[in-house]
């Protein structure tokens, strides 16, 4: 059904935690069974756009001229993005496009696998989460 699709496309837009993505995740397979590829799919691309808004990367893209995986940050300058990136081996080779923008490589994996990509995603998206919370908890902190 169409309109409950939508309506499912809606709510998991609007979840802010990874427990309330859970929860919807098995609220549907209550209602319609085991969850097809792409339900699994989409379930995990949400998980992924929650990190992003979460890290303050707005936008998330690949670059198929060069295959290098693209990053614009908000709100970041680029040392800050480099404290919270370094050592990662995701990050050998990065680029800085613009002000705003990194440029990451990526391996063939993550450039035919979507899971491997996914991953890689997460694993860049995860330490800019970590760091802004580390530095709004110090900013608290500060303030008190």
């Amino acid at each position: 059904d169409d309109k409950a699709v939508l309506e499912i496309y809606r709510r998991l837009d609007d979840t802010h935690s990874e427990s309330e993505i859970e929860a919807m995740k098995n609220e549907i397979v209550d209602r319609f069974g085991p969850l097809p590829p792409p339900v699994v799919r989409m379930f995990e691309e949400a998980r992924l756009r929650r990190l992003a808004r979460l890290a303050r990367v707005p936008y998330v893209g690949i670059d198929n001229e060069e295959g290098r995986l693209i990053f614009k940050l908000h709100g970041w300058d680029f040392k800050e993005a480099d404290r919270a990136l370094r050592g990662l081996p995701e990050t050998k080779g990065v680029r800085i496009i613009d002000a705003q923008t990194l440029s990451f490589g990526m391996t063939l994996k993550a450039k035919h696998d979507e899971t491997a990509l996914r991953t890689l995603v997460r694993d860049l998206l995860e330490p800019l989460v970590l760091y802004r919370r580390r530095m709004h908890s110090r900013e608290a902190k500060t303030v008190v």
